[in-house]
């Protein structure tokens, strides 16, 4: 499961740094119209993928920290645009990827025997 959820993790990271290009701009256009929010969409732009692309490559060695950091940014990626063409395409897969690296923890635990 590890293994599936570091590729779905590294090809949701891929989609979502084209996303973030895509968002850095719009701030960039909202700098320039003068508005003054446009930081928060820069750094989520930034700092989302760049989560995913961490959680999906470490993912393997740490699973549940792996996992945590894809779910974090998918969740972080529906609340900011919602679940609509573009979410259903860049963070559900996140999401997917987020709960196999969580499934993946599970299962690198060690089975208690029951006694006898």
């Amino acid at each position: 499961m590890t293994i599936a959820s570091m590729i779905i993790g590294i090809l949701a990271g891929l989609g979502l740094l084209g996303w973030g290009l895509f968002g850095y701009a719009l701030g960039a256009l909202g700098t320039m119209a003068g508005v003054s929010d446009e930081g928060l969409v820069k750094l989520i732009s930034v700092v989302v993928p760049i989560a995913v692309l961490v959680g999906a490559g470490i993912v393997m060695k740490k699973p549940l920290i792996g996992g945590i950091l894809m779910l974090g940014g998918a969740i972080i990626i529906l609340g900011f645009i919602g679940l609509n063409v573009v979410g259903e395409y860049i963070a559900v897969p996140a999401l997917i990827a987020g709960l196999l690296g969580r499934a993946g923890a599970r299962m690198d635990q060690p089975c208690r025997a029951t006694g006898g």
